[in-house]
């Protein structure tokens, strides 16, 4: 039985930059940006549950076919003016509900 206990790894890809637009879709040696996170989070050598929040829905679609799970933020909290913390409290908070309904079903 493995003791190791999953960590969180949230990438916060927003779509709405101001400074680059849409910059985690940009391509980086023939692969969008968000590619790059997901593949070194994924790549751990503990146990991850890797979520990307976004409030665009082609950041959150290219995420999941590179195996990420994704959760959908909501404009208010896609703002230039909200920080990181609530954004990643959140998408606690929501990981934490997918994976205890997981975790029933299985």
């Amino acid at each position: 039985m493995n003791h190791q206990p999953n960590i969180l790894v949230v990438i916060p890809a927003r779509g709405g930059s101001k400074g680059i637009p849409r910059k985690n879709l940009r391509s980086l040696a023939g692969r969008p940006l968000i590619f790059y996170s997901i593949r070194n989070a994924l790549a751990s050598s503990f146990l991850v549950d890797v979520y990307v929040s976004s409030e665009d829905e082609e950041i959150l679609s290219i995420s999941e076919k590179f195996g990420a799970k994704v959760l959908k933020r909501n404009d208010e909290d896609a703002q230039d003016v909200v920080t990181l913390d609530p954004v990643i409290f959140k998408a606690y908070k929501q990981a934490e509900a997918i994976e205890k309904s997981n975790t029933i079903l299985s």
